[in-house]
């Protein structure tokens, strides 16, 4: 459901906050893909819902990544490299893309 309301599938709204919500409950159940879609929510914020907030997202990528999902560890080469949620640290950057 969290990506019904993401992306306003009929019959579901566009509505950030239950997308969020729903996200949150698959990611308590250990899915990879629910912490990726909430790390990109957090990258980004939602107009009129919540502000972005760079060290959730980080976080969420993190867990993703732990998991072995692909493009969360490609993700945190990337946050890495440009600086998203911490300082620029190329060699923590590479380790992740050698992944």
């Amino acid at each position: 459901l969290g990506h019904a309301y993401e992306y306003a599938f009929p019959p579901f709204p566009f509505n950030p906050l239950l997308s969020v919500q729903y996200y949150s409950l698959a990611s308590q159940q250990g899915e990879a893909e629910a912490d990726m879609a909430l790390s990109k929510w957090f990258l980004c914020g939602a107009d009129g819902a919540f502000e972005k907030d760079e060290g959730l997202a980080v976080t969420f990528t993190d867990k993703a990544a732990k998991k072995g999902l692909h493009s969360a560890e490609f993700a945190m080469g990337y946050y890495a490299e440009v600086s998203i949620g911490g300082p620029k640290d190329f060699e923590v950057a590479r380790k992740w893309y050698a992944k």
